[in-house]
């Protein structure tokens, strides 16, 4: 009699931690889908498109914030984000360009680079988002006739706009690789040729390069390249 009883109870109480688990597991995919709906929804957050600056337009006019540097756009691509710079690297990670916290982070310029883009290299930087979102949109350019075909582009700064001309795409290791730290444009021309993907002679600009990860668990970049020329 006490042995059904017990068994009744062992049997209530394996019933009860079952419900409680399949419980924790909805809540846990919940969390999980909000959190990624979340996530997709900083990174491409469309109120910043009203910041975009226009035709003949210099980003002080429309500008998000103080730190905002540039506006870049790659024709017929997912690249058109203001971008951002700190007087560190680690800032915009998780931070939006409103300044506050997010996942999907900010695009941004090397905290080393002039602002202005009058160094001869510059280096901007964003997370690698899933369907093309934020520097997710650069894989596009993995395909060297899509590179080919999709070369033209705008940056736009407080004083100035420039022509974006994309001229080459590689693969580089973050951690060795000079081309991710400012120096002179003939040592990064020599670095770019050696290791591109696809590679074509480029203009007399200074030269911009765009930089995401490829994955979590390594230093290797994606880097598409372009060259920037002032408009009249």
């Amino acid at each position: 009699m006490q042995g059904n009883k017990l068994l009744k109870a062992m049997k209530r109480l394996l019933e009860c931690l079952l419900v409680l688990g399949l419980v924790a597991l909805f809540l846990t995919g919940s969390f999980l889908v909000y959190d990624t709906l979340r996530l997709m929804r900083h990174a491409q957050d469309p109120t910043l498109q009203a910041y975009r600056p226009q035709a003949q337009m210099v980003l002080e006019e429309k500008q998000i914030g103080p730190e905002e540097v540039c506006w870049i756009t790659i024709e017929d691509t997912g690249v058109d984000f203001p971008v951002m710079q700190s007087t560190d690297n680690i800032k915009y990670l998780q931070t939006d360009p409103y300044g506050d916290f997010s996942m999907s982070g900010s695009i941004f310029l090397d905290c080393r680079n002039a602002p202005d883009f009058t160094d001869p290299y510059s280096i901007i930087y964003g997370h690698h988002m899933e369907q093309g979102l934020m520097f997710g949109a650069l894989d596009d350019f993995r395909d060297a006739g899509f590179a080919a075909a999709h070369r033209k582009g705008q940056l736009t700064t407080c004083t100035a706009r420039f022509t974006f001309q994309v001229f080459c795409t590689l693969e580089a290791d973050a951690a060795s690789s000079l081309l991710f730290r400012p120096c002179a444009r003939t040592e990064v021309l020599e670095e770019l040729e050696k290791n591109a993907f696809w590679y074509e002679t480029p203009g007399q600009g200074r030269i911009v390069a765009l930089s995401t990860c490829t994955g979590t668990e390594d230093t290797t970049r994606f880097l598409v390249v372009g060259t920037i020329e002032e408009q009249s």
